[in-house]
């Protein structure tokens, strides 16, 4: 005769004073499903041994002839959780309710399957996916919105067994528009691009959940050249602009002495020693092809007490 061998890897006594005389099958079953969903059984068939509890109690026997067993009367259970490789054996002490549970490597014998029967369980789980996509595992395919959907697996003998909950979420997908804009010879960083011509741009970065995030630029380059300032009873024209080294500057149908004194400064301010003050003729031309590449400002005082400021972009 083969020895007997308990392969348990977990022993778990679980006590209720919800029962005070003989427990009945649907209160043992009730019992069962509660620690279990309690445990979080994932993806499992529970079966419920068909034998009424006896008093000398339940021997079971796996598929390798390991045995064990519970020596009182009791409401036996299996739980087979082929997602982990392990089975749970339950047994619910008919006198109180108290149960026992024994986590095993080993399957049912199959001398020992007639004596068991699938009873309805629940299985419940969540999961999410990203708008516009399609969701699949393995209890359900092809899923495209959210909601509670249910799958019944199928017993040994092709009958219904445990009933498997899916509560889907749908993660969304952020689409954000933006707008900038940037002279002639300046570059827009978009998200480490360095961007310089006029254009529709597009990023796509993750969320939290994994899904994308779309950022859409529309960048629009200023590229001028000339420039034009109305002053009383006439127009300022500066051009070319941007410039490789000239810059033309013409006043239009209106006397020389509107404009008072003229100056450039850089970006952070500091005064480039390049025009004079004083009266203007009605078109001048100024060399700033000793100004180093990049972006300058040109300030127009008029006798009026106007001033005017514009960008001037130099690229050689």
């Amino acid at each position: 005769m083969k020895k007997t061998i308990i392969s348990i890897l977990v022993l778990v006594i679980w006590t209720t004073s919800l029962y005070a005389q003989q427990i009945t099958r649907g209160q043992a079953d009730t019992i069962v499903k509660e620690y279990l969903q309690n445990k979080n059984a994932m993806y499992s068939i529970l079966y419920v041994n068909t034998n009424e509890p006896k008093e000398e109690g339940i021997t079971i026997k796996t598929f390798n002839e390991e045995i064990f067993r519970a020596k009182y009367a009791c409401w036996a259970y299996y739980l087979n959780e082929s997602e982990f490789s392990r089975c749970r054996y339950l047994f619910v002490k008919e006198n109180n309710g108290n149960l026992l549970e024994v986590i095993a490597n080993n399957d049912l014998g199959q001398e020992d399957t007639t004596q068991w029967k699938i009873i309805p369980f629940i299985t419940r789980y969540s999961a999410s996916f990203c708008e516009g996509g399609i969701y699949t595992d393995d209890n359900f395919t092809n899923l495209t919105q959210a909601g509670v959907y249910y799958d019944t697996l199928q017993n040994a003998n092709g009958g219904d067994g445990n009933i498997i909950e899916l509560t889907l979420i749908v993660d969304s997908i952020y689409f954000t528009q933006i707008s900038d804009s940037i002279s002639a010879g300046d570059s827009c960083n978009f998200h480490g691009k360095l961007l310089t011509e006029n254009g529709i741009y597009y990023d796509t970065l993750q969320t939290i959940h994994g899904c994308d995030s779309i950022i859409e630029l529309t960048l629009t380059v200023t590229s001028v050249g000339i420039e034009q300032m109305t002053i009383e009873n006439g127009q300022l024209k500066i051009y070319p602009n941007p410039t490789n080294g000239q810059l033309i500057i013409e006043i239009v149908d209106q006397a020389h002495n509107d404009v008072e004194r003229m100056e450039i400064f850089d970006v952070i301010g500091c005064e480039i020693p390049t025009l004079k003050g004083g009266i203007f003729e009605n078109k001048i031309t100024i060399d700033i092809s000793h100004l180093a590449n990049g972006l300058y400002f040109l300030k127009i005082y008029g006798i009026n007490k106007q001033v005017s400021i514009f960008k001037i972009t130099t690229v050689r």
